[in-house]
């Protein structure tokens, strides 16, 4: 089915034809839209539907419909619009109407255009009314191939689909493969596959045109025009497309219009094409001819015309030049070489001066003028002369102007030749050829006949014998000379110049006379020494007076002499030459330079440079690069010399290592130098200034500078790469960019990147050029908002200072700048006041009118452009502001150190009106004028002089200056610097043993301005009496000393020491003994024994009365047989009590005891001696029995066992009694009437059934014992094979450290099984916590887990069972193992010092103490010692070295354990110096920056700061400038303008100051700039009623630093006085110039500055008269003067104005001059002009308004006239061979045309002949007639 048309609201569709249909009807049903919908039944093969609604679409199908009912529905057809079919086109630029398009070049042009139209509409695109060409980048349509399979089941459906211009077509062939079809708007469609042709209808629908241009260039700039049409009408629109690209080159050619020896002035015309930005400037650059080291010259260059100046006469230079746009720079035009140089050329040679005469003394001379005379007239001549074989000698030492001249002092008989060179300004020219030979006499005599009517010349020569005589004949007066000829004289001896091994150069001296003819030659002559015969050396004479004589034999001497020949003969041979010896001699360097080439390399790869030579001696090879002398230090070059060839390679090249190389070869002889240029080629360096632009929302520009280095070849391209900040990986952007910049789109607005960009050359990839931080996508900028209201802050009579705030809003762009308006309150008009924009925000209006109130607005600017105004200000008067005192300097930066006892100044620089008065403070405290401080005031300064420093006088200096108006006040701070003070008291001794002690102090009050360097130790020797130097180099405040005598009375003192000086001392107030500082303690009391044994005894005693000033650590007991001398001790270890039991006694022997005190001293004296007491046992009742055992047990008895007491009190046991009593009872009951003697019992009569205990005491003579333990209560039963428990493993003692744990463990048997029951000194335990048992098969175990002090006593386990009880004990002793308390960490010692170490440790005595030192133990000598006390030890180390660093352990051991610990010593010393050099950068008149590196040894410990010392040339005294600098860098304030300083650098750590780094060279206190040179000459831009525009050029030098802007003078013609223009510094170089004076003559002159100073000033302008541009018009020439031609002795006319001048002469009106008026055509008529009449006229038009002149040359016709040489007035003769050159001088102009003829034939140049014709002479020349 298909659709005929569709409308608004309606659609037609037809049925198509070939429907297989039943005959019987033909009525279809066609449904439509989405919701299919049955209209009526229709019966043919159209529909017409009518209920359809604009701009909807629907689709429709159909079923036909038969007798047998409705059929399948056809295929759907395509999706059709309800629009009209038959449309204009109609262009839809809403988004482009009245835009222009601008792109960057390489960017694409993407235009899309609505539009509507049926049928669809052609469209046509051009470019300038051209029709716009298709290629590969420029593209108006898409082309789209669509592929389906099958898409029709029946042939009669298709589908048609609308995109923009492109229709899809679906087509099936018979066989129903799939097939394509491709259809482009305006051609038919093809099918891709060999299809059957189907019939179609192809119905293109397109709402849209695109122009898309891929990779844009300039070309592409122009009016695009868009037509749209079709059969209904047309349509058009024009857009304007702009392509922006960095310039073309510029237009050539380079011309250099100016040369000189040091400058070049270059012009170019700029290039065609400025890439659609104005041209910003040009860069220049040079390079040396034929070296690839182009550098930028150093400028800015805005117009197309430059000069370079600096340049190196001689030298040849190539140039060339790129624009630059804000697009970036062209490509360059390059010019040929130049070389720098005179612009004119020397003068050509003279020609050969003719002797005129001569006489014994002097002789004249004559020549012609050179023929070239090098582009400037010849300004003189230099005569030289010299005899024949000696030197050239200049006669007159300023040149002479004639072409004559009379050379004088000549020497009789000698013989001269002479010779003449041509001056000009560009300096001598070539000499002439020399004269012939003349010898210094009186001319020969002449004879002279008058011959009359001899019309020819003859010449007759007569021989006779050996003379020539000649004579000649000449026409009308003749004059005949008759010359005699002879041979020549003998020459003069030959020198020998030049000798080699095998040959002989000789120089001689032409013979004194001729003989009258010329000189042919020479004949040489040799003779061998020995021989007699001599030898011609050349068959045919040499015509020079130097010969090389070859073939000669080495190691012979030879004679030589010479024989001249003339025309008559060889003359006389000369006398011989000295005997010469034919060997090698001294030969100066010659290379053979014609191998040597260029060189170019890739940079990594070796090149070598060889130059064979000839020399001798073998000569000393240097090579330079780039005028740097290369030595032996880079291992990457290799130079060598051998006996004929000298060579440099140089390995993996570089690109530095490029340049000029040039070798100079040189022995005693002489030298030779050749040259060759290298070229290194590498990758390029990084691209710079990389930067974004252009934002725009998910767009930006980014632009950058190519590399400086292009590592030797062109930049092919750039790689562009992001990131995000965050993230760690590079994306590439684009890797292949031609131009230095490139548009990045498709970013994340708001989003922050990162960008990079390399370079690229045909030899790799530079490194990577980024940005300086992250960009962030973001859309464009608005204009900034207003301003805040601008308000008044200064005034004077003149000006007025406003100032203002900035916009709340800047528009997305950085402010740029502000424009200000001023006007009077009585005017509505407002005037700029700034024709520059302005960069703060405030702003000095200059140029006011006095008592005048004006208001003020502002408006700021932002790339955007320029915002609202701010609000009006207040009314403001312009009149002067009371001057309060203002301090012109800023004291802060003028610190100084000044040493006590020298004088100095303080100037304050001011500004005040009326003088203020000045009052001085320091520290807040009035300072009043005195003999020794003084204040000396000026209008300008004031001075505070103080001509004796003291250290009070240090402080904060503070001036106030005060006068009606107000005050001001500045600070400076000044620093004293002396010895300082003495050290603090008191002077404390402690830790004093008998070989040393420990000096403690504190640092004085007043260091003296210097920090204390060090402290010197002194002690009084008491032998002497004198006071001897302990150290001289103590750093802190804690000193130990070390190598006292016991017992000597010992005194301190101290001294500080600073830079300046040492201190007085601090002594020690009373003297110290050198011993312990406490003694052993007296003798303890005398000991009593409190019992005894039979093996043992108990003594006490009592304390010592004196603990000798240290604690008692113990007691050492002593006991003696008395029958015996020696006293043995008792006790291994120090007895903490006053009590002790001794024990292992003898029994029977009499013993006496004693007992020793001990402290930190030592032992005390032992006590007197005990009361003898003879051992034997002691009467007494006895001890309890053990602990009675039940044996056994019966129904109504118990059997008892027990152990007999342990004493028996000294008296026999005489029985026991046994005790019972029934659980719970409180009474023991008797078991026994009588003593039982045994240690066993039965107990009878006991209640069955009943608990009983019992317990056992021991009777002797003395009385009953104590009662044992009872027994456990016991069950009275019968058992059978019952038995007791009985221990079979009893408890042992036990001991254990602190905190360790303790288990107890015993064994026991009986039946039953017993249990237990533990008891700690008779108490029973309390189990939990840290105790706990455990019980299992009769073993008893007790565990105490982290034993504590407590825990020490007696244990018993008491095992029981019914039969009765058993008990074991133990004791556990809990020891304290060693520990150590307190233990120093890493130690840092200084060298050479002493020092004292203390480590406290605990635990029980006694023990072992072991120092020693990585693993090896301590052995005490002087060095070092060490002493144990019972608490710590401490060790002495004197004079530390180095081999006492190390790892130091401390191991301590007792009974209960031991432990050790280590610490580490580090011997430090001083820090070396700081590595320099010292560089002093960044130096100005009162400030320079120093910078420095740490020293390469620290001394051990850290660098904690610096000390910066300067020093005056002219002082020797150091001052501090800094005591406490920590970093490697410091500014130095405070400095004299002017004066020189050194400066010097120490570094400090904990020890102390090291040594100095010192800078070597001194610095002067100046600015690091030069000020600019003056600007150019100001020029007048425009001239108002009041006002003028004043521009000039910037200066061509900055002075090295920013230019900081100008001061522009005013002064009006006629006054000397200049006055200034501008109250603040002009930014721009242009300034608008108002309230001048109309109709007065101003001149202006321009100042530069930058932070320099100011320069000079500029030339001054010329003479500008302020008028009114709407005033008179100055005249207008419309027809100036034309050059006349006229002939002389006729009249010539000049037409054109009102006064005229010749040259500088005001004509007036005459016979010579007529001056005639017809309307406005002014004439001038010259009569009867003549020659000097030639000349320039002005004619010059005036009124009122100017002056208006123009110029005109008058030149005079001549008719040709020639000044024939008076040679050629007659026949001129010359010899065959010879050339001939004939100058004829001419006038006449124009220049007369000449031909010259010879027998009537003309004469051409070409065989023998040169014509010429010269500036003033024709030339004819003749080679070989």
């Amino acid at each position: 089915m298909s659709v005929l048309r569709t409308l608004k609201d309606h659609s037609v569709a037809r049925e198509p034809l070939g429907l297989k249909s039943s005959p019987v009807f033909h009525m279809f049903a066609l449904e439509f839209c989405r919701m299919w919908g049955v209209p009526p039944d229709i019966s043919h093969l159209e529909f017409y539907d009518d209920h359809v609604q604009e701009g909807h679409q629907y689709e429709y199908r159909v079923t036909a419909v038969n007798a047998a009912g409705s059929g399948k529905p056809s295929d759907t057809s395509a999706a059709i619009s309800a629009k009209p079919m038959k449309e204009k086109p109609k262009l839809y630029l809403d988004g482009l109407y009245g835009k222009k398009i601008k792109v960057r070049a390489g960017e694409p042009i993407n235009i899309q255009i609505p539009l509507s139209g049926a049928p669809i509409p052609t469209v046509d695109w051009t470019r300038n009314s051209s029709k716009l060409p298709e290629s590969n980048r420029i593209s108006r349509q898409n082309v789209r191939v669509e592929e389906t399979r099958n898409p029709l089941e029946n042939p009669l459906t298709r589908g048609i689909v609308r995109h923009d211009s492109l229709m899809r077509i679906y087509g099936v062939d018979p066989a129903g493969d799939r097939t394509r079809f491709v259809l482009v708007e305006g051609e038919q469609a093809n099918s891709s596959a060999n299809a059957a042709p189907v019939q179609m209808r192809m119905d293109t629908v397109s709402d849209s045109a695109t122009l898309r241009i891929e990779a844009t260039t300039r070309n592409d700039s122009g009016k695009y025009t868009i037509t749209a049409k079709n059969d209904y009408g047309k349509d058009s629109a024009d857009i304007e497309v702009t392509v922006v690209d960095k310039p073309g080159s510029p237009k050539g050619p380079l011309s250099y219009s100016n040369v000189s020896q040091d400058s070049v002035t270059l012009s170019w015309n700029p290039p065609q094409d400025d890439g659609g930005g104005d041209i910003t400037g040009y860069v220049i650059e040079m390079a040396e001819f034929g070296q690839d080291n182009w550098r930028t010259v150093p400028g800015y260059c805005p117009k197309p015309n430059f000069t370079v100046k600096s340049l190196h006469e001689g030298k040849r230079y190539v140039f060339r030049v790129r624009a630059e746009n804000i697009y970036g720079l062209s490509e360059p035009l390059e010019g040929k070489p130049v070389a720098a140089k005179c612009p004119f050329d020397p003068p050509d040679a003279p020609s050969q001066p003719e002797v005129t005469s001569y006489s014994p003394t002097n002789c004249n001379l004559r020549w012609n003028p050179p023929t070239e005379t090098g582009g400037k007239p010849i300004t003189g001549y230099y005569v030289e002369k010299r005899e024949r074989g000696g030197e050239w000698i200049k006669v007159n030492n300023y040149p002479t102007p004639n072409t004559s001249f009379n050379v004088q002092d000549l020497r009789e008989g000698s013989r001269y030749e002479f010779r003449v060179i041509a001056v000009n300004e560009a300096g001598p020219g070539k000499p002439s050829k020399p004269t012939d030979s003349i010898t210094a006499e009186y001319q020969r005599s002449k004879c002279t006949f008058l011959v009359f009517n001899l019309c020819l010349r003859y010449k007759y020569l007569c021989l006779t014998n050996k003379f020539t005589y000649s004579y000649t004949f000449t026409n009308m007066l003749h004059r005949v000379i008759f010359v005699q000829n002879r041979k020549p004289d003998a020459p003069e001896p030959p020198k020998a110049d030049r000798i080699t091994k095998d040959s002989v150069t000789l120089s001689w001296r032409p013979p004194r006379h001729d003989g009258g003819a010329k000189i042919k030659g020479y004949i040489i002559q040799k003779k061998k020494k020995g021989d007699s015969d001599w030898s011609d050396v050349n068959s045919s004479p040499v015509p020079v007076n130097v010969y090389k004589v070859p073939d000669l034999k080495e190691g012979e001497e030879y004679q030589f002499r010479i024989l001249a020949v003339n025309d008559v003969g060889p003359s006389e041979p000369s006398r011989p030459s000295n005997n010469i010896l034919i060997e090698e001699q001294a030969n100066k360097p010659c290379m053979d330079l014609g191998a040597m080439r260029d060189i170019t390399v890739r940079a990594g790869e070796d090149f070598s440079i060889h130059v064979p030579y000839v020399a001798f001696p073998k000569p000393v090879l240097t090579w330079f690069n780039n005028d740097t002398l290369l030595d032996d230090k880079d291992p990457r070059v290799f130079q060598q010399l051998t006996d004929d060839a000298a060579s440099i390679v140089v390995k993996n090249s570089k690109r530095s290592d490029g340049g000029q190389y040039r070798l100079q070869l040189r022995n005693n002889a002489g030298f030779d130098t050749a040259t060759v240029n290298v070229r290194v080629l590498d990758r390029p360096g990084p691209p710079e200034n990389l930067r974004a632009d252009e934002f725009s929302g998910d767009a930006l520009t980014l632009f950058w500078n190519p590399p400086k280095d292009n590592g030797g070849a062109d930049i092919t391209n750039y790689v562009v790469e992001k990131k995000e900040p965050r993230s760690p990986t590079w994306s590439k952007v684009s890797s292949y960019i031609t131009t230095p910049f490139c548009r990045i789109r498709n970013l994340v607005i708001g989003r922050e990147y990162d960008f990079r960009v390399m370079a690229e050359n045909q030899y790799g990839t530079s490194e990577p050029a980024t940005l300086a931080e992250p960009v962030r996508a973001r859309h464009p900028f608005d204009p900034p908002g207003a301003p805040g209201a601008p308000r008044g802050i200064d005034s004077s009579e003149d000006s007025i200072t406003i100032a203002w705030t900035k916009p709340r809003h800047d528009g997305g762009s950085p402010i740029t700048g502000y424009v200000v308006e001023k006007r009077l309150i009585s005017e509505d008009k407002w005037t700029k006041a700034s024709h520059v924009h302005i960069l703060d925000l405030v702003y000095k209006v200059p140029g006011l009118i006095e008592n005048h109130e004006y208001e003020f607005r502002v408006a700021a600017i932002n790339a955007a452009g320029q915002g609202p105004w701010s609000s009006s200000s207040d009314s403001i008067f312009c009149r002067p502001p009371p001057s309060a005192p203002k301090i012109t300097s800023d004291l802060s930066i003028r610190d100084m150190t000044v040493i006590a006892g020298e004088e100095f100044t303080i100037t304050v620089p001011f500004t005040g009106n009326p003088q203020p008065k000045p009052s001085w403070t320091i520290n807040g405290e009035d300072v009043y004028p005195g003999d020794r401080i003084k204040f000396e005031t000026s209008n300008t300064a004031t001075v505070f002089i103080n001509k004796c420093a003291r250290r009070t006088d240090l402080g904060t200096y503070t001036i106030h200056l005060v006068n009606s108006e107000g005050s001001d006040t500045a600070s400076c701070k000044v620093l004293v610097v002396d010895k300082p003070l003495p050290p603090q008291g008191p002077l404390d001794v402690s830790d004093i043993t008998p070989e040393t002690c420990s000096l403690s102090w504190r640092a004085p009050l007043d260091d003296g301005g210097s920090p204390i360097t060090n402290y010197v130790v002194e002690k009084l020797d008491p032998s002497s009496g004198l006071w001897v130097k302990v150290s001289s180099f103590v750093r802190s405040t804690h000193y130990d000393v070390i190598g006292l005598e016991p017992n000597r009375k010992y005194s301190f003192r101290i001294r500080a020491e600073n830079q300046y000086g040492v201190s007085d001392p601090l002594e020690l107030d009373e003297p110290i003994t050198a011993k312990f500082a406490f003694t052993v303690p007296d003798p303890p009391g005398q000991p009593r024994i409190s019992d005894w044994d039979t093996t043992d005894i108990t003594l006490t005693w009592d304390r010592p009365r004196s603990d000798g000033g240290a604690r008692i650590q113990g007691y050492k007991i002593e006991y003696r047989d008395v029958s015996e001398a020696e006293w043995r001790v008792a006790n291994d270890y120090l007895v903490k009590d006053t009590t002790h039991n001794v024990h292992s006694l003898l029994q029977g022997r009499e013993y006496e005891f004693r007992v020793r005190a001990k402290n930190a001293a030592g032992f005390s004296k032992p006590s007197p001696p005990s009361s003898k007491l003879k051992l034997k046992s002691k009467s007494n009742v006895p001890s309890p029995p053990g602990t009675p055992k039940v044996i056994k047990v019966g129904r109504s008895y118990v059997d008892l066992q027990w152990e007999p007491p342990v004493s028996d009190g000294g008296s026999r046991i005489t029985g026991y009694i046994v005790e019972k009593r029934e659980s719970g009872a409180g009474t023991w009951v008797k078991c026994n009437e009588y003593n039982v003697l045994d240690c066993s019992y039965t107990v009878l009569n006991l209640v069955e059934q009943a608990d009983y205990e019992f317990r056992i005491f021991a009777v002797n003579a003395v009385g009953k014992s104590e009662p044992s333990s009872c027994t456990t209560p016991v069950k009275i039963c019968e058992i059978e094979g019952g038995e007791k428990p009985e221990f079979v493993r009893p408890l042992s003692n036990v001991g254990a450290p602190l905190g360790a744990p303790v288990v107890l463990e015993c064994e026991a048997s009986g039946k039953p099984k017993p249990t237990a029951r533990w008891l700690k000194n008779g108490r029973e335990l309390t189990l939990g916590g840290r105790f706990y048992t455990e019980q299992k098969n009769g073993v008893f175990k007790l565990t105490i887990s982290e034993v504590m002090g407590i825990d020490d006593g007696d244990y018993v386990c008491e095992a029981s069972n019914s039969l009765g009880y058993v008990t074991t004990s133990a004791r556990v002793r809990i020891g304290a193992p060693p520990r150590i308390d307190r233990m120093p960490g890493d130690l840092y010692l200084p060298e050479g010092d002493n020092t004292k170490i203390k480590i406290y440790y605990s635990g029980d005595q006694p023990m072992e103490v072991t120092l020693s030192k990585d693993g090896k133990k301590i052995d005490e000598s002087t060095h070092i010692k060490y002493t144990v006390f019972d608490e710590y030890l401490i060790i002495f180390i004197k004079e530390i070295t180095k081999t006492d660093a190390g790892v130091y352990t401390l191991s301590v051991k007792n009974d209960s354990g031991s432990v050790s610990a280590s610490f580490t010593v580090y011997i430090t010393g001083l820090p070396g110096p700081p590595i320099g050099p010292l560089d002093v950068s960044d130096i100005s008149k009162n400030t320079c920056t120093l910078n420095w590196k740490p020293p390469k040894y620290d001394g051990g410990l850290r660098i904690t700061h610096y000390v910066v010392e300067r020093r005056d040339i002219t002082s020797t005294h150091w001052i501090i400038v800094s005591s406490f600098c920590k970093e490697t860098v410091f500014t130095v304030q405070g400095l004299t303008e002017g004066q020189e300083y050194l400066f010097r650098i120490m570094a400090v750590n904990d020890n102390g100051m090291g040594p100095p780094l010192e800078g070597t060279n001194p610095i002067k206190a100046k600015a690091p700039f030069d000020p600019p040179s003056p600007p150019g000459t100001p020029k007048v831009t425009e001239v108002g009623g009041d006002f003028v525009n004043l521009q000039w050029d910037k200066p061509e030098s900055d002075g090295g630093t920013k230019i900081q802007g100008y001061w522009i003078d005013k002064r009006e013609a006629g006054s000397e006085t200049w006055q200034r223009v501008n109250v603040a510094i002009c930014m721009p170089t242009q300034i608008n110039i108002s309230n001048l004076i109309e109709g007065r003559q101003y001149e202006f002159r321009v100042f530069a500055q930058n932070v320099a100073g100011i320069s000079e000033p500029s030339t001054a302008s010329t003479s500008v008269k302020i008028k009114d541009p709407q005033a008179a018009k100055p005249p207008e020439i419309v027809k100036p003067l034309r050059n006349v031609n006229a002939i002389q002795n006729h009249n010539a006319e000049f037409q054109c104005t009102i006064t005229g001048y010749k040259g500088a002469r005001e004509l007036t009106q005459g016979t010579k001059y007529q001056m005639l008026k017809e309307g406005d055509i002014y004439s001038l008529v010259v009569n009867d002009i003549y020659g000097e009449d030639a000349d320039e006229y002005v004619c010059r038009a005036a009124n009122k308004a100017g002056v208006k002149s123009t110029r005109a040359e008058l030149v005079i016709m001549t008719a040709p006239r020639l000044s024939i040489p008076p040679r050629f007035h007659d026949t001129a003769f010359f010899d065959k061979g010879e050339n001939v050159v004939v100058k004829i001088p001419f006038t006449g102009f124009p220049k007369p045309k000449i031909s010259w003829m010879k027998d009537g034939e003309t004469i051409e140049s070409g065989g023998h002949y040169t014509v010429e014709r010269k500036v003033q002479y024709y030339k004819h020349a003749l080679s070989s007639v």
